[in-house]
């Protein structure tokens, strides 16, 4: 009815046939009063669009997945844009994309500042060891790598970190077992 078409006018609409393909329909009044409609196959589009829908799904189940501490934030004012599970996990924190200011998570500022030139300059950084700060204050040992990118036209960065305090605490046990017996051997000496 002429109604409807009122209704419909200057709108478009998706709809898939029966047959399986995708259409993008539209109306529009003209000035004589009359409605001229279109219809266009929107069928490959709309395979490409569910190809990237699967693609960016699998992509965050790998990341979610994945048991490295991985944060990507903003460069010019650290807000967060992502950050994996174990990387909430080892801060923990439940920082959410958006989050502002995660660079409080270094203990030392002056070191942060000067790695973060160094990235600039020249756009990666491979286990560097820093001192890290969680949520709570706890500082630990970490070992960091990192990458300057752009996404969507910011200058982003995009960190991984591993925490070494394990690793120095059996250090320092195998120090004092190394201490242990050469004590022991000097004393059956």
């Amino acid at each position: 009815t002429n109604a409807d078409l009122e209704d419909l006018a200057g709108r478009s609409w998706e709809f898939q046939q029966a047959d399986g393909r995708w259409f993008l329909a539209s109306n529009c009044k003209t000035r004589q009063g009359m409605y001229v409609g279109s219809r266009v196959d929107i069928t490959e589009r709309k395979i490409m669009e569910e190809a990237l829908q699967e693609s960016e799904a699998m992509f965050r189940r790998v990341l979610d997945a994945c048991p490295v501490p991985i944060t990507m934030y903003n460069i010019t004012d650290a807000t967060i844009l992502y950050e994996t599970p174990a990387a909430k996990q080892l801060f923990g924190s439940e920082a959410r994309a958006g989050d502002v200011n995660r660079s409080s998570r270094w203990a030392d500022t002056a070191e942060r500042d000067r790695q973060l030139a160094r990235l600039r300059e020249v756009g990666y950084m491979d286990s560097v060891e820093v001192a890290y700060r969680k949520a709570d204050g706890t500082i630990f040992p970490a070992a960091i790598s990192a990458r300057h990118i752009k996404y969507r036209d910011d200058d982003v960065i995009v960190t991984s970190v591993f925490d070494l305090s394990e690793m120095r605490a059996v250090e320092e046990e195998m120090g004092r077992q190394r201490e242990v017996l050469h004590q022991s051997e000097k004393l059956s000496a």
